[in-house]
């Protein structure tokens, strides 16, 4: 994962980096390091993935409950 793919990670997620910061107990510079690099260290990799895999179940859970609803 690039760090312009961490970037665009936390927007879909609609993160700031003060956010991601907060979110995972760590200083905005380092979530700037991050989004700058060329290639984003494993466990915030990881991280990135887990929180993008809940947010597509979040969305996925709301699309078949609303499509149900309309049946």
């Amino acid at each position: 994962m690039t760090g312009q793919e961490f970037e665009a990670g936390m927007k879909r997620l609609g993160l700031s980096q003060t956010k991601m910061a907060e979110i995972l107990g760590c200083d905005r510079g380092t979530i700037a390091a991050r989004c700058k690099a060329d290639r984003v260290d494993t466990q915030y990799r990881y991280i990135m993935l887990g929180m993008l895999a809940e947010q597509s179940a979040k969305d996925l859970i709301l699309a078949v409950g609303s499509s149900s609803k309309s049946e």
